[in-house]
Protein backbone atom coordinates (compact mmCIF):
# COMPACT_ATOMS: atom_id res chain seq x y z
CA UNK A 1 0.00 0.00 0.00
CA UNK A 2 1.33 3.39 -1.24
CA UNK A 3 1.89 5.97 1.53
CA UNK A 4 -1.00 8.13 -0.24
CA UNK A 5 -3.46 5.29 0.16
CA UNK A 6 -2.00 4.24 4.08
CA UNK A 7 -2.79 8.60 4.50
CA UNK A 8 -5.95 8.60 2.95
CA UNK A 9 -7.17 5.68 5.00
CA UNK A 10 -5.58 7.20 8.17
CA UNK A 11 -7.80 10.84 7.65
CA UNK A 12 -10.91 8.83 6.95
CA UNK A 13 -10.31 6.85 10.46
CA UNK A 14 -10.11 10.04 11.92
CA UNK A 15 -12.74 11.84 10.54
CA UNK A 16 -15.01 9.02 11.13
CA UNK A 17 -13.88 9.01 14.74
CA UNK A 18 -14.66 12.32 15.37
CA UNK A 19 -17.71 12.41 13.83
CA UNK A 20 -18.38 9.84 16.18
CA UNK A 21 -16.94 11.90 19.32
CA UNK A 22 -19.24 14.87 18.14
CA UNK A 23 -22.03 12.82 18.63
CA UNK A 24 -20.80 11.46 22.00
CA UNK A 25 -19.24 14.68 23.03
CA UNK A 26 -22.91 16.63 22.21
CA UNK A 27 -24.93 13.84 24.19
CA UNK A 28 -22.99 14.43 27.04
CA UNK A 29 -23.76 18.17 26.83
CA UNK A 30 -27.69 17.59 26.57
CA UNK A 31 -27.57 15.33 29.86
CA UNK A 32 -25.37 18.26 31.74
CA UNK A 33 -27.34 19.79 34.36
CA UNK A 34 -26.78 22.31 37.50
CA UNK A 35 -25.49 20.81 40.38
CA UNK A 36 -27.06 21.79 43.74
CA UNK A 37 -23.56 23.13 44.63
CA UNK A 38 -22.14 25.17 41.96
CA UNK A 39 -23.98 28.27 40.95
CA UNK A 40 -25.43 29.24 37.36
CA UNK A 41 -22.21 30.99 36.54
CA UNK A 42 -20.14 28.15 37.56
CA UNK A 43 -22.74 25.43 35.67
CA UNK A 44 -22.11 27.99 32.49
CA UNK A 45 -18.95 27.55 32.37
CA UNK A 46 -18.85 23.81 32.19
CA UNK A 47 -21.32 24.14 29.94
CA UNK A 48 -18.94 25.95 27.44
CA UNK A 49 -15.92 23.46 28.09
CA UNK A 50 -18.55 20.41 27.07
CA UNK A 51 -19.77 22.43 24.17
CA UNK A 52 -16.15 23.25 22.36
CA UNK A 53 -16.08 19.36 20.79
CA UNK A 54 -20.10 19.38 20.03
CA UNK A 55 -19.47 21.69 16.95
CA UNK A 56 -22.53 23.89 17.40
CA UNK A 57 -23.26 26.62 15.26
CA UNK A 58 -24.58 28.75 17.66
CA UNK A 59 -22.43 27.36 20.89
CA UNK A 60 -24.11 30.39 22.80
CA UNK A 61 -27.69 29.80 22.27
CA UNK A 62 -27.23 25.91 22.97
CA UNK A 63 -25.74 26.85 26.31
CA UNK A 64 -28.18 29.06 26.71
CA UNK A 65 -31.10 26.82 26.16
CA UNK A 66 -29.28 24.19 28.25
CA UNK A 67 -28.80 26.51 31.22
CA UNK A 68 -32.64 27.33 31.07
CA UNK A 69 -33.75 23.44 30.55
CA UNK A 70 -31.59 22.55 33.25
CA UNK A 71 -30.96 24.88 36.21
CA UNK A 72 -31.61 24.52 39.83
CA UNK A 73 -33.91 27.59 40.02
CA UNK A 74 -37.63 27.30 38.82
CA UNK A 75 -37.42 30.87 39.19
CA UNK A 76 -35.18 31.52 36.83
CA UNK A 77 -36.95 28.97 34.07
CA UNK A 78 -39.87 31.55 34.62
CA UNK A 79 -38.12 34.51 33.97
CA UNK A 80 -35.80 33.57 31.07
CA UNK A 81 -39.32 31.97 29.35
CA UNK A 82 -40.57 35.60 29.95
CA UNK A 83 -39.23 36.94 27.28
CA UNK A 84 -36.31 35.99 24.99
CA UNK A 85 -32.87 36.71 26.44
CA UNK A 86 -29.10 36.84 25.10
CA UNK A 87 -26.91 34.56 27.01
CA UNK A 88 -25.50 37.12 28.69
CA UNK A 89 -28.64 38.90 29.75
CA UNK A 90 -29.83 35.31 31.22
CA UNK A 91 -26.44 35.21 33.57
CA UNK A 92 -26.87 38.67 34.56
CA UNK A 93 -30.59 37.11 35.98
CA UNK A 94 -29.32 34.11 37.56
CA UNK A 95 -26.58 36.51 39.79
CA UNK A 96 -28.98 38.93 40.38
CA UNK A 97 -31.64 35.63 41.28
CA UNK A 98 -28.85 34.02 43.24
CA UNK A 99 -27.95 36.84 45.07
CA UNK A 100 -31.18 38.02 46.27
CA UNK A 101 -31.87 34.49 47.41
CA UNK A 102 -28.89 34.70 49.83
CA UNK A 103 -29.93 38.33 50.62
CA UNK A 104 -33.82 36.41 51.48
CA UNK A 105 -32.03 33.66 53.88
CA UNK A 106 -29.69 36.28 55.44
CA UNK A 107 -32.62 37.92 56.59
CA UNK A 108 -34.52 35.23 57.47
CA UNK A 109 -31.70 34.22 59.50
CA UNK A 110 -31.54 37.43 61.31
CA UNK A 111 -35.58 37.76 62.03
CA UNK A 112 -35.22 34.28 63.42
CA UNK A 113 -32.15 34.86 65.69
CA UNK A 114 -34.38 38.31 66.70
CA UNK A 115 -37.25 36.19 67.16
CA UNK A 116 -35.24 33.36 69.59
CA UNK A 117 -33.67 37.05 71.56
CA UNK A 118 -37.71 37.67 71.92
CA UNK A 119 -38.72 34.38 73.17
CA UNK A 120 -35.69 34.13 75.26
CA UNK A 121 -36.52 37.19 77.01
CA UNK A 122 -40.60 36.28 77.71
CA UNK A 123 -39.60 33.15 79.42
CA UNK A 124 -36.89 34.76 81.63
CA UNK A 125 -39.28 37.96 82.56
CA UNK A 126 -42.83 36.07 82.37
CA UNK A 127 -43.64 38.89 79.13
CA UNK A 128 -47.48 38.35 78.56
CA UNK A 129 -47.33 36.86 74.62
CA UNK A 130 -49.94 39.54 73.27
CA UNK A 131 -47.08 42.13 74.72
CA UNK A 132 -44.15 39.77 72.87
CA UNK A 133 -46.26 40.31 69.47
CA UNK A 134 -46.81 44.24 69.51
CA UNK A 135 -43.30 44.53 70.77
CA UNK A 136 -41.93 42.19 68.12
CA UNK A 137 -43.63 44.18 65.04
CA UNK A 138 -42.35 47.20 66.37
CA UNK A 139 -39.36 46.29 66.37
CA UNK A 140 -39.61 45.06 63.03
CA UNK A 141 -41.04 48.31 61.90
CA UNK A 142 -38.12 50.46 63.53
CA UNK A 143 -35.94 47.58 61.65
CA UNK A 144 -37.15 47.52 58.25
CA UNK A 145 -38.96 51.21 57.39
CA UNK A 146 -36.44 53.42 59.70
CA UNK A 147 -33.20 52.12 59.11
CA UNK A 148 -32.17 51.08 62.62
CA UNK A 149 -30.04 48.23 62.61
CA UNK A 150 -30.49 46.79 66.15
CA UNK A 151 -33.11 47.02 68.15
CA UNK A 152 -31.38 46.04 71.26
CA UNK A 153 -31.30 49.76 72.60
CA UNK A 154 -34.92 49.99 72.75
CA UNK A 155 -36.23 46.64 73.52
CA UNK A 156 -34.34 46.04 76.85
Amino acid sequence: MSFKKRLFKFGYIYIHQRKNNVVYETIIFREAQQESHENVEVFATRLRKLAVNCDFADPEKKIQMQIVAKCCSSQLKKRALEKDRSLSNLLELARTLELSDVRGRDVAALHSKQLNKIHARVRRENIPTNYVYIHHLTTLLFTQHLGFSEMDSISE
